[in-house]
């Protein structure tokens, strides 16, 4: 189950980051992704150590760049704690400027991320 989840986070990553990069209004050089997962806590540590493990291997395979924009990663260890994660969330997006937002989060603090 671990490694459908990992290749499903690093699937939609890369996905997300080749729309985004495929964007002709977008003058950006940089596409900054943003991660929020369970590194360290309780219950999903392992799952989020292994999906960034996976991001990083397949930027290692495949470079940090895509359709000539270079990737940078924000990566932030929410704990398992869904306030926690929350609080990552919002400030990436307001503060690092993040344009792409991915989460290891299990199904029970998903509601938290919605609002």
């Amino acid at each position: 189950m671990l490694h459908k989840c990992r290749k499903y986070i690093v699937t939609s990553l890369a996905a997300a980051a080749l729309g985004l990069a495929a964007d002709s209004a977008s003058a950006q050089d940089v596409v900054k992704i943003g991660l929020s997962l369970s590194m360290t806590g309780l219950g999903f540590n392992a799952a989020g150590r292994q999906a960034l493990a996976g991001v990083k291997l397949y930027m290692q395979q495949h470079g940090d760049r895509v359709v000539g924009k270079k990737i940078e990663l924000i990566v932030r260890d929410d704990a398992g704690v869904a306030d926690t994660a929350r609080r990552l969330v919002q400030e990436m997006i307001v503060n690092d400027k993040v344009s792409i937002v991915g989460s290891g989060s299990p199904p029970r603090r998903s509601p938290s991320l919605r609002s």
